[in-house]
């Protein structure tokens, strides 16, 4: 996401920024059920 600000124009435009946020934390989620081996993958 600091690669993206300090490049600046389409980057951060709130649709996009929103959406890559969102992308994140799909993965860091994703991330925490496998490591907690979750049942519900």
């Amino acid at each position: 996401m600091n690669h993206c600000l300090e490049a600046g124009g389409k980057h951060i435009e709130p649709k996009y920024f929103q959406l890559m946020m969102s992308r994140a934390e799909i993965c860091r989620t994703s991330t925490h059920f496998v490591l907690i081996r979750s049942k519900h993958l």
